[in-house]
């Protein structure tokens, strides 16, 4: 058993060492508050740039409040150090860990400031959605939207916006995502301008999201000469 774990580090620490360009590796941790649309979607992303098996370890099925996603993602590292997976020092530990999350349900259950706090306190970072993953999923299309106060207006947007038939069970994400995989770069660049206009107004603005951040993140694993070939702002 000990022989294996040896292989197993001595192979890790070759994979962080070396990804082609001579650049460390990054390990990240994505915690998502969905089942389906989020990690469908983070999956058809890692694949179609060609990211790493091993640069992420996805854990889906939270329940909607950031505080829960950050004790599932603390409780995950946890579990991956007693499997091997990661050590508890360094350089073989996640380098990042997320949590994706609409803002929708925590605010109505008054859970989204202490969520927060929790995430700051652990270095957890944060890809929200306001008011849920649906309107990341529209700025892939557009950059103009009005104020939502719920996810069925959000999911209207889209389906206006794109054209689209959209449902958030796995049969139905799996299709759209991999529809729209290509426009991430759009999606991106629409974010990073309306977090730009939304600099002043409090967290979270309506509608607004951090997701373009995750993915930058992801984007900046990639060797050089792969993210030559992307299309990314």
């Amino acid at each position: 058993m000990a022989r294996r774990k040896s292989s197993y580090f001595k192979a890790e620490r070759s994979f962080r060492r070396d990804r082609g360009d001579g650049k460390p590796a990054k390990l990240i941790l994505i915690v998502t508050e969905g089942v389906n649309t989020e990690p469908i979607y983070l999956k058809q992303l890692a694949k179609r740039w060609g990211v790493h098996p091993r640069v992420i370890t996805l854990k889906p099925g939270g329940d909607g409040i950031p505080a829960n996603l950050v004790t599932l993602a603390l409780n995950e590292q946890l579990e991956q150090r007693k499997r091997g997976r990661i050590s508890a020092v360094d350089p073989m530990k996640f380098d990042e860990t997320w949590i994706v999350f609409d803002t929708e349900h925590a605010e109505r259950q008054h859970r989204l400031e202490d969520g927060m706090a929790l995430a700051e306190q652990h270095n957890v970072n944060i890809a929200h959605s306001t008011p849920c993953f649906e309107f990341w999923l529209a700025l892939h299309f557009a950059l103009k939207a009005p104020p939502m106060d719920t996810c069925e207006e959000a999911i209207r947007l889209l389906k206006q916006v794109s054209g689209k038939a959209y449902a958030k069970d796995s049969k139905h994400s799996e299709v759209f995502c991999r529809d729209i995989i290509d426009r991430v770069g759009e999606a991106v660049r629409n974010a990073r301008n309306l977090e730009a206009r939304q600099s002043e107004e409090p967290f979270p603005a309506n509608p607004s999201t951090t997701v373009h951040k995750l993915i930058e993140s992801l984007y900046e694993t990639l060797p050089e000469q792969m993210k030559k070939r992307v299309n990314f702002p």
